[in-house]
């Protein structure tokens, strides 16, 4: 029984991701800059995302300006 288990593990640990889906996510890492992360995306929709903005990280990067927009 815990071959079964060990091996459905393994499966499940592999990414499942096409060539495209590769690609996209290597782009994407790539435009993120670890030194301007700020928060978090607490939840997301298809016309809006709440932010949440973590007081540490804000102090580091300098603040951020008032009514700024914030790409995430």
């Amino acid at each position: 029984m815990s071959s079964v288990m060990q091996s459905v593990a393994k499966k499940l640990d592999e990414p499942q991701l096409t060539e495209s889906q590769v690609a996209a996510a290597s782009m994407l890492t790539a435009m993120v800059e670890p030194e301007a992360y700020i928060g978090d995306v607490f939840s997301i929709g298809y016309q809006d995302a709440l932010v949440q903005i973590h007081d540490h990280y804000r102090q580091r990067v300098g603040g951020i300006p008032a009514l700024a927009f914030l790409i995430a």
